[in-house]
């Protein structure tokens, strides 16, 4: 059974976001806007598409590797997918600030 958490973190020693643990994910995501405002650079070079559950593809932006993430004291570096942001209902808006973790 996956689980979500929303918990702070200290991205590339720069600045504290809130970040979404979700236990069911198997990559690290993070929107441009988070990656720009915390200095995160990526690998013009590498890119991959998902496809979400309704089955439309997405093209993930690109691949930053090795940024830093401290949470709870301890710092490990994840190799983070930098997208655009996400297309959404304006019924039901999103935060543009999204980071999704994996919890092993």
């Amino acid at each position: 059974m996956a689980h979500l958490r929303v918990v702070p973190a200290i991205i590339n020693s720069i600045r504290e976001e809130e970040v979404l643990l979700d236990s069911g994910s198997q990559i690290v995501l993070m929107t441009k806007k988070v990656a720009t405002a915390n200095k995160v650079s990526w690998d013009p070079s590498l890119s991959i598409q998902m496809q979400s559950v309704n089955r439309l593809l997405s093209r993930i932006y690109r691949l930053a590797r090795n940024i830093s993430f401290t949470l709870g004291g301890v710092t490990v570096l994840l190799q983070v997918h930098v997208r655009r942001p996400l297309i959404h209902d304006p019924r039901a808006p999103l935060p543009s600030n999204i980071i999704s973790l994996c919890n092993p």
